[in-house]
Order: C-alpha cells, then sequence, then structure tokens
C-alpha cells in the first residue's frame, strides 16, 4: 500500500484543487480570458483614477470607456466599482479563506502517513472548502 501513498496523495491535491476552483466560481465569472479582462479593467481603473485627479479631462482605458458607455455611467463611478470589487474580492474573506484551506489541505495531505490519514485529510478539507458561500 506504501507504493501507492504518492498516488494517492496526489489524487487528494487534485481533488482539493478541483474543490477551491468550483469554489471560487462562486464569487467570479469563468469564461476563458475574463482574469486577463479583471486585471486589465483593475489596472485602468487604478491609472485613469490617478490621471482624472489631476485632469477631470483624462481619458479612461479602453475596457472601462467601452463599459461606460454601455452601462450609463462616467467612467470615474465605473473605476471606483472596479476598484471596490476587486478589493472585496482580493482582500476580503472568501478569496484569502478558499487559498489558506487549499494550500492548509494539500500541506495537511502530503504530511499524512497512511491512506486514511491522507482520506481524512482530504475529506476535512473539501468540507471546509463546501462550507465557504456568498
Amino acid at each position: 500500500m506504501s507504493g501507492r501513498l504518492p498516488l494517492l496523495r496526489w489524487q487528494a491535491c487534485q481533488a482539493i484543487d478541483r474543490k477551491a476552483g468550483e469554489v471560487r466560481l462562486r464569487f467570479v465569472s469563468a469564461c476563458s480570458g475574463q482574469e486577463a479582462v479583471h486585471q486589465a479593467k483593475r489596472t485602468e481603473a487604478q491609472a485613469y483614477l490617478a490621471a482624472f485627479a489631476v485632469d477631470p479631462e483624462a481619458v479612461p482605458g479602453p475596457h472601462l470607456a467601452a463599459e461606460a458607455v454601455r452601462r450609463a455611467m462616467s467612467a470615474e463611478d465605473l473605476a471606483e466599482e472596479v476598484l471596490a470589487a476587486s478589493a472585496a474580492w482580493l482582500l476580503g474573506e472568501h478569496s484569502p479563506a478558499i487559498e489558506a484551506e487549499r494550500v492548509g489541505g494539500k500541506a495537511d495531505v502530503r504530511a499524512a502517513a497512511d491512506a486514511p490519514g491522507i482520506a481524512d485529510a482530504l475529506a476535512d478539507c473539501l468540507a471546509a472548502l463546501e462550507e465557504i458561500v456568498p
């Protein structure tokens, strides 16, 4: 059985990563390229607000400009909204909790001495991740 422990650990760690990804989807969009778009909007929002503070005629980046027109709002309001949403995700309780449980659960799996220990560590981690809800 000890020869199977590396495989069991790997499978458990993969299950933890999958579950963490599923839990993140409760809070963020999951379409191709969306993370890059969120980063671009965050960067544009920071740059625009810094420029707008010294020049009210500052021009927003392309993502902000297009979305502000589509949503019939000012680029300034949108930039503030983008940064607030980003901070809520990155600095709020959910993203850190998911990441801490993902990394901690995998450490517990790696530290387990035998198959039942791996199974227990996996079950504990999956249960903790499942409890993270909006």
